[in-house]
């Protein structure tokens, strides 16, 4: 018998001829194969079989010579798709073939639109047209082709999804036959690879190379594995793959040292998901960063970062319904590199100053209706810096129907870091500025006022000894909020050093 590598039976990717398991989708996949003048969607995440199940399906149909294959990655085979789609434009061609594209997901959109319509026209020429098989990752929420509803029998879509332990365990113990080894804690190791074949294989082959298993063994050879171990190896492995776009959205689109890292809270809740998809509604309130929270789902900020330019490197990866509010995690592999992650060792690696506050709020406005020009603008610019700040109109649905000053006083008193006081003629004469005033007045130092007139008043007296910005000195509204934002932000930065 030829050497077998260990590569060869648990590969990292690529067809895995032997431990190829066949389950239910296999042979619904081999059915529609084989039904005439129908073509056919293969969807699924990366590593979960889908290219593999083909090659199975045609080898166990006897389609060798009758498959025509193409990559949506490979350059050359865009040039021979071109020519084919033009001779199909021209002329339907009937003769019973079958054109395979993999990683369809990748064609330009250009030759995807044509593919499409390529495709439709095929379906309506009966069961001598040529069969269209189209495999790849599908865009959040749709389909690999855009599917009028008079051709949908005509289209069969499998989608691909992780399999049962049963089903890892069986692939596990085959490439135990064909290595001649025994893998002790093999059970324990299909429950770890998460129904994810290709993370099987990666956990094999770190336990082989860990107990010096290259290749097929002449006796029956042990191996040990120490599963956490195992899995911490497989994870930094991973990280080459998920390191940088896992730092990258933890950043957010505009990364500040200050912030209080609501992209990074918003990845780790949901990779703590056990299914990899969170309903943001039922998790933000109950969170320690729920405003921060708030703040990119209700503006709509995470919307428009998933569908940014620099969105590309998540597709595949991240899906948003902005309608649901739901966010999920679509390639099970990274899920899985998520749920092992060292959480710790990636807001550091962002370079953010901490992630976990003992104020619920940074920043805490106080200031009378009639200076609300100059607090929104300071609030525009703190908001701007990813920090937590309580400001009323933020706030006015969660006030309704509650008892205002019960729900405001405790803000005042100690859920923010500090407390920024517009202080005006007409800051004195209102009931709830006074209110504020009242909840706030033995904080001292961590109440920051910006004097916007002269008052001459001894109730705020105390106050003038401490540092404090005064309107005066500025020459419109705009020129002061700048100032007093970035001071405040400064002094943030300072405080969580």
């Amino acid at each position: 018998m030829d050497m077998l590598f260990l590569e060869e039976v648990f590969p990292s990717h690529g067809y895995p001829a032997h431990t190829f398991v066949v389950s239910t989708i296999h042979r619904r996949l081999c059915l529609s194969l084989r039904t005439a003048g129908r073509s056919l969607l293969v969807e699924g995440s990366s590593g979960l079989g889908k290219t593999s199940s083909l090659v199975w399906a045609f080898e166990e149909l006897g389609w060798g010579e009758r498959v025509e294959w193409f990559s949506g990655i490979n350059r050359q085979d865009h040039v021979r798709l071109e020519s084919l789609l033009h001779e199909v434009e021209l002329e339907p061609i009937q003769c019973g073939r079958v054109y395979c594209i993999d990683d369809f997901n990748r064609l330009p959109s250009a030759l995807q639109q044509r593919v499409n319509e390529a495709v439709l026209r095929s379906v309506t020429y009966g069961p001598d047209a040529d069969k269209w098989v189209l495999c790849g990752i599908p865009t959040a929420g749709r389909s690999l082709l855009r599917i009028p509803t008079a051709v949908r029998g005509r289209i069969d879509r499998l989608s691909f999804g992780t399999r049962s332990e049963a089903l890892i365990l069986q692939q596990i113990e085959k490439g135990e036959e064909a290595l001649q080894i025994n893998i002790a804690q093999k059970s324990e190791l299909a429950q770890a690879a998460a129904g994810h074949p290709q993370l099987a294989s990666l956990l094999v082959q770190d336990a082989c190379i860990k107990n010096q298993v290259a290749a097929r063994c002449q006796v029956r050879t042990d191996v040990e594995v120490r599963i956490p171990q195992a899995i911490q190896r497989v994870c930094t492995g991973l990280s080459t793959l998920y390191g940088d776009i896992t730092r990258e959205f933890v950043k957010g689109p505009s990364f500040r040292r200050i912030s209080r890292a609501p992209y990074f809270h918003l990845l780790k809740l949901v990779a703590e998901s056990p299914t990899g998809s969170l309903s943001l509604d039922e998790v933000i309130n109950a969170h320690a960063e729920a405003t921060s929270l708030r703040r990119i789902v209700d503006k709509p900020l995470l919307q428009e970062f998933l569908q940014s330019g620099s969105s590309a490197q998540f597709q595949g990866l991240i899906q948003y319904d902005a309608m649901s509010r739901t966010m999920r995690i679509e390639d099970p592999k990274y899920h899985w590199y998520l749920q092992h992650l060292d959480w710790d060792s990636v807001w550091k690696q962002a370079g953010f100053q901490k992630v976990q506050f003992n104020n619920k709020y940074d920043f805490a406005l106080s200031f009378s209706g009639s200076d609300r020009e100059v607090a929104s603008l300071i609030f525009e610019r703190l908001d701007q810096a990813e920090v937590s700040v309580f400001y009323d109109r933020n706030e006015q649905h969660y006030l309704l129907g509650e008892d205002v000053a019960a729900y405001i006083g405790p803000v005042y008193r100690q859920e923010s870091q500090f407390v920024v006081a517009l202080l005006s003629h007409e800051y004195r004469r209102r009931e709830w500025t006074m209110f504020e005033y009242e909840q706030f007045k033995h904080r001292d130092s961590n109440v920051i006022t910006v004097w916007l007139e002269d008052i001459e008043d001894e109730l705020f007296e105390p106050l003038k000894k401490f540092g404090h910005f005064r309107a005066e000195f500025f020459r419109t509204w705009d020129d002061l909020a700048q100032e007093v934002s970035k001071v405040l932000l400064r002094k943030l930065e300072e405080q969580r050093v």
